[in-house]
């Protein structure tokens, strides 16, 4: 009897490439490297903003896991654009002037479930 093959495996970058070479079709893409080579996740400037927010909870895209199914979970921060606006308050210091601070609030990052399998040109 013929012992079962190895399964196949492959090392995928934490780190999707954002590129606009993928622009307007495919949305994602990946190229299977060999291992020891790393597997890089490729999106469109379509899927993750283009000008993240260095404010956010998160600077970069990350990959927070992949299924054998070809589902990515991604983490993304959000762009500067949907950064929420400020909020003015005022405080009166121990001698009586006021002053006005400008508080702003984190900006949460977005999840992203993608499909390699259905959208991708590999």
């Amino acid at each position: 009897m013929a012992s079962p093959s190895p399964p196949s495996w492959v090392i995928l970058g934490m780190a999707p490439r954002v590129s606009a070479e993928l622009h307007p079709v495919p949305d994602v893409s990946l190229a299977l490297a060999a291992p020891p080579r790393v597997t890089r996740l490729t999106v469109a400037p379509t899927v993750f903003a283009a000008d993240p927010d260095p404010q956010a909870r998160i600077a970069d895209p990350c990959v927070l896991a992949a299924d054998p199914s070809g589902l990515f979970l991604v983490l993304a921060p959000p762009s500067v654009s949907e950064r929420p606006p400020t909020e003015a308050r005022v405080h009166r210091g121990p001698d009586g002037v006021e002053h006005t601070i400008h508080v702003g609030r984190i900006p949460t990052p977005a999840c992203f479930v993608l499909d390699a399998l259905q959208n991708c040109g590999s």
